[in-house]
């Protein structure tokens, strides 16, 4: 590339938040590039890449950015300045009869231009002779021990330069008397060892006094002054003599502070001690007012804190301490601020003669319109009135209809023994919904509860009632099935200890029942008429559940050949439990038992003849809890 441009640095105000800045120069790599953050004050920090800083854009003509690491952002008042400085070296190696680089080597003189270029912007903020001057000897030899101390100057004939004496660190002036009239000139030496100058003026005696000149024009109406004691602030809030003339708080925040700490003697002429007064101010019987001070700051009257004496003084050593309570306050107090206290006493509390001669007394008028004395009541009494007052328990009459509510009850507030039996009545209650009930609430205060809604009961958790659906046991669904069909066969179910199968004996009937809820108990009940014939007459019921192979319960009865054939009432339970709300299919199924020859009956009839209509058969009662 070429290089058209003489810029090798940029500079930029930081404002504490932002972070990337550009640079408008090329550089070769990150570390060409130096930063420097100069401080408000002139101080200079050189940051360091990667740990105070990154940078981009290396290689590009353009320039790049400079970006600061979190914790690094240049704070409001510093400077930043990117320049470039780059290594006084030169890499580039040309290889004998290798094609020729240009592109490395045009790289090779651009650096070497940047080098002149930083340089030449050094060289332009040095001190320099100017095109038309001259000087002989610009350097000089003298070493650090003899410069120390010394002023950099130029040699009488201004051609080298030199360190002299003459840098002055101190300077003392002194009257030269004047006597008898003569002049006297004034006089000056200087210790170039030291640096001290010292000087000498002449002063002559001091002539007659003149006539007094014509009064001036009177000033402006100074502002209003506040009178109090002179004191000096101090914003220490330590516990301690503050000194002669200083008065301190305890809190550095006005409406905060709890103690005075103030020095025995004043910041007034010869510091004169005010102690004793200091003393009185905590002396009215009004313990939690006794008075009020007021700190002003002399110099703007708009500063001020007043504080009332709400507890004892204390007489420290050389200062005293008064207990304090905030009133108002307003601005704020500088250390070494002068400032005036005023304090104004508050008047003793009152105190009354007869007849108040026992605790909880009260004045009253009696019958004969004369000053009387009514004693205290007794516990939980109130005072009523009438044409004479007295103390009595709250009957109903004192009580408005409908004034008792809970929101007027407080915890505890009402005893028993306040209050006369049977004074609250249900028309002294305050008003409550049809169907609410009162109870007593977390607190241990009246509360009302609603009636809840159809179907629900007042239920206990051991604690609190409310309203609320009974859980576990309740029956929520009832279903009952009536087959009177008389139905007969052959089938069997073996004789042996197995659980009776699907495909076993013959199916009488089905049932379908929908559970309410996941979970419930459901109990399945069955009573049925049956009868046999033959020369075996064993007989079983079966239940299954949808498409299981084996029965959920079996029953069956047994008698000799030749006995009774029935009718028998044949029964079985079972508890099942809902998985789902899916419909459930209960499946009845009856037969023999074991080898037989004979015939089972199942419903209303007895062999093969029908009985009582139909009133006999099979009952199937179902029954679903709540779980």
């Amino acid at each position: 590339m070429s290089v058209s441009s003489t810029t090798t640095k940029n500079s930029y105000s930081g404002n504490g938040s932002t972070t990337a800045f550009a640079y408008a120069f090329k550089i070769f790599a990150d570390a060409d590039l130096e930063v420097i953050i100069r401080a408000s004050a002139g101080t200079e920090t050189i940051k360091t890449l990667t740990t105070h800083y990154t940078v981009s854009g290396a290689g590009s003509d353009s320039g790049g950015t400079v970006t600061f690491t979190t914790g690094n952002t240049p704070a409001s008042g510093e400077t930043v300045v990117i320049r470039r400085k780059l290594t006084l070296t030169q890499g580039t190696d040309y290889v004998e009869n290798d094609p020729f680089p240009a592109n490395s080597h045009e790289d090779g003189l651009d650096r070497l231009t940047f080098i002149a270029q930083g340089i030449q912007e050094e060289l332009d903020r040095s001190f320099k002779v100017s095109k038309t001057n001259s000087i002989t000897t610009p350097e000089f030899t003298d070493d650090a021990s003899t410069r120390a101390s010394k002023l950099l100057s130029f040699s009488s004939d201004g051609n080298s330069i030199e360190a002299t004496t003459g840098r002055v660190n101190s300077v003392s002036v002194s009257n030269v008397a004047v006597s008898g009239g003569a002049s006297q000139d004034a006089t000056v030496s200087f210790n170039d060892t030291t640096g001290a100058l010292a000087l000498g003026i002449p002063v002559g005696s001091t002539g007659a006094t003149g006539s007094t000149g014509s009064g001036g024009a009177a000033g402006s109406d100074g502002a209003d002054g506040v009178g109090g004691l002179l004191y000096t602030f101090s914003t220490t809030t330590s516990d301690a003599d503050p000194g002669a003339g200083v008065l301190r708080l305890n809190n550095g925040t006005l409406g905060s502070v709890s103690q005075i700490f103030i020095d025995d003697s004043t910041a007034a002429s010869g510091n004169p001690d005010v102690s004793a007064f200091l003393l009185t101010w905590d002396d009215s019987t009004q313990t939690s007012d006794r008075g009020q001070v007021t700190i002003t700051k002399k110099a703007a009257q708009q500063n001020f804190a007043t504080y009332k004496i709400s507890g004892a003084s204390t007489d420290a050593s050389g200062y005293v301490k008064l207990v304090v309570t905030h009133v108002v306050s307003n601005g704020s107090f500088s250390n070494s601020d002068a400032v005036l206290v005023s304090f104004v006493r508050t008047g003793n509390a009152g105190s009354l003669a007869d007849p108040m001669t026992t605790r909880g007394d009260i004045i009253v008028r009696d019958s004969s319109n004369a000053t009387a004395r009514l004693a205290v009541g007794a516990a939980s009494t109130v005072l009523v009135g009438g044409t004479d007052p007295s103390y009595a328990q709250v009957a109903t009459s004192m009580i408005a209809d409908d004034a008792v509510t809970a929101a007027k009850v407080a915890s505890d507030a009402v005893v028993e023994a306040s209050i006369a039996d049977n004074a609250v009545t249900l028309a002294k209650m305050a008003g409550i919904a049809r169907g609410k009930i009162i109870v007593g609430d977390a607190s241990g205060n009246p509360a009302v509860i609603g009636p809840g809604t159809s179907g629900q009961a007042l239920v206990s958790d051991g604690t609190d009632v409310a309203f609320g659906a009974v859980s576990g046991g309740k029956v929520v669904k009832y279903q009952n099935a009536n087959v009177a069909t008389r139905t007969s066969t052959t089938s069997t179910f073996p004789d042996d200890d197995t659980v009776p199968q699907s495909d076993e004996g013959a199916q009488y009937t089905t049932v379908a029942y929908t559970p309410v809820e996941a979970g419930n108990k459901i109990v399945v009940h069955i009573i049925a008429q049956a009868a046999v014939t033959g020369t075996q007459i064993d007989m079983a019921l079966a239940l299954f559940k949808n498409s299981d192979a084996s029965a959920i319960r079996s029953c069956f009865f047994e008698n000799n050949p030749g006995s009774n054939n029935g009718p028998h009432i044949m029964s079985m339970m079972v508890e099942d439990t809902a998985a789902d709300t899916s419909e459930i299919t209960y499946k009845l199924r009856f037969g023999m038992v074991g080898n037989t020859s004979g015939t089972a009956y199942l419903g209303s009839g007895h062999h093969s003849i029908e009985r009582f209509g139909d009133n006999a058969g099979v009952q199937i009662h179902i029954t679903e809890f709540d779980a």
